[in-house]
This record gives C-alpha cells, structure tokens and sequence, in this order.
C-alpha cells in the first residue's frame, strides 16, 4: 500500500539522524507520529505509537493566526489550548455573521486540526458545532464552513445549526468518501420533534467506514448514524442509496441502547431519512444528483 511506503519512507528518515530530526524537526515529527500512530493500516504503528509517546504534545509549537478582536496575531497551539477559550477553527468553504460573543479566531493548519481537536475535547464538557461565515481574506469576501470549539453546558439539549451551514457540511463530508460510506451526525443538532434519541446505539459498538459530519474525530457528542450508503468508484461517479435500508434497520435494533420493535425502529429511521432528505438537502443539487444516480 502507498500509505505503508510512505510511513515506512518517513521511518528511515527519522532514524537515520534521529537526534538532528529531533532537534530540527520535533514538532513536524510529533504531528506525523500522532497521524501515524491512529492508522491501524500501518505495519510500523508500534514504532509510530512509541514516537507519539515520546512527543505526544511538540505538535503545539506550531504557530496560527489568531483573531483577536480586530487584530490577527501569532500564537502557538499551545497557548490557545492552556487557555479558557473559545475558538473557532476556519476552514475551507460557506456564510453568515461570527456571533461576537466568541473573541478567538483560530486559522488551523489542517494537517494539525485532528491533534488540534483531539486535545480540546480531552476535557468531556468540550465539544463542537459547526456554523458558517462570510471572511474576508486579501480584499475579497469567501464564504467559509467554521468548527466553533465550544463548552458543552449539562443543561444543553440542543445546538442551534442552521440548515444552510448543515447542507454545506454533508456536501463537503460526500465529497471525502472513498469507497463505500454512511454519514455521522451529532444527535445534539437534530431537532427535538425525532426524538432521535431513541436510536442512540450500545455503548462499544465500533463503526467502521463511517464519515463525521461536522468534525474530525468523535467528539464527546453522541452521534447518530444516518441511512443513506453513499458510494464513489475510481472515477468519481458517486451515488446516494438507501438500497440496503431494510438490513441497515434491521443491524441498528439489535445494536440500540434502549430496545425498540424493528417496526418503531424503522418508523424512527425514516422520519430522520425524511428530515435530512427533504428538508435539509432539499436545495442541494448535489445530493439531488447522487440520490437520482441510485434510482
């Protein structure tokens, strides 16, 4: 596998003057052994793993710029995160207003955003949503899809994302699937009318081949899994199905928290399946594309 030769590649340059790659380099390797060190592909992932355990936090070094009221200034990774702030990560795509009550601004790397994310939600009060912002970058105004690094109060049951800054999320997280793929949605920001508590699944019950929505990595957040298969080939041809709904229901019943009938748990599945397909992705010409490409 390519992955394989480059982490294998990456090794022997490491190892071949370890102590200059160390002093030289601390913080590029301590990101690219925490990488390599979650790929459960690698055949070096206990090498990977020691050298994460070795530089489990250089990665902060990196500097970012950070939007402090109307200044951008330099800081480190790890004086934001030493901080109590709330920060708001731009990263690449749509539009509306940053609500002014959250000072930070943090342009991160995305090469460091996974380790970046990871560390804030450490703490289980922390967590995140997604909202959208019209930045103005070198004269113009782009519109861009923000991960806003939140504390998640005992008291919140929900997370206000509106449907526009949603519909941008899931055509971003269609674009990254390769191969075969369903879609994770934090429980938090579906409305409270599907009681979408109802399929929370057992806890332990890994999910494999699964693209988060709004983040990452798995956020403190529950997340629910949605119905729809989405498929890409080597060209690119995607498709959204729900081919396999009745086999998708009947996996969910066996696997939930708290027992449903298959009957309740397919009603429940297909109000959500409605909710995102009618509502949220109704104006999406992309879902609309891929829903007709698996008729």
């Amino acid at each position: 596998k390519i992955k394989n030769i480059i982490a294998q590649n990456l090794k022997l340059w490491i190892e071949k003057n370890k102590k200059k790659s160390l002093s030289d380099n601390k913080a590029t390797i301590s990101i690219l052994a925490n990488i390599w060190a979650e790929n459960d592909d690698n055949i070096d992932i206990t090498y990977w793993k020691a050298l994460a355990r070795e530089l489990p936090d250089d990665w902060q070094d990196f500097s970012c710029q950070v939007m402090e009221n109307d200044n951008i200034v330099e800081k480190t990774y790890g004086h934001i995160l030493q901080k109590d702030l709330v920060i708001i990560d731009i990263s690449n795509t749509p539009s509306t207003k940053i609500d002014p009550i959250f000072p930070v601004i943090a342009f991160i790397n995305p090469n460091i955003k996974h380790a970046f994310i990871q560390s804030w939600c450490k703490d289980t009060k922390h967590g995140i949503r997604s909202i959208t912002a019209n930045i103005t970058e070198h004269g113009f105004v782009r519109k861009k899809l923000l991960s806003q690094l939140i504390e998640v109060k005992d008291d919140d049951k929900r997370l206000d994302v509106d449907k526009e800054t949603l519909l941008s999320a899931i055509e971003i997280a269609i674009s990254m699937v390769i191969g075969r793929r369903r879609l994770l949605i934090p429980l938090i920001i579906l409305p409270e009318h599907l009681k979408i508590e109802r399929l929370i699944l057992k806890d332990g019950i890994m999910l494999r081949g699964d693209q988060y929505i709004l983040e990452d990595i798995p956020t403190p957040m529950l997340h629910i899994l949605l119905p729809f298969e989405i498929q890409t080939n080597f060209r690119h041809h995607s498709s959204i199905s729900i081919d396999r709904f009745d086999e998708f229901i009947k996996w969910v019943n066996v696997n939930l928290k708290n027992p449903l009938t298959l009957q309740e748990t397919k009603s429940a599945y297909t109000e959500l399946l409605n909710y995102i397909d009618l509502v949220v992705m109704k104006d999406s010409e992309i879902w609309r594309k891929f829903r007709m490409a698996s008729d």
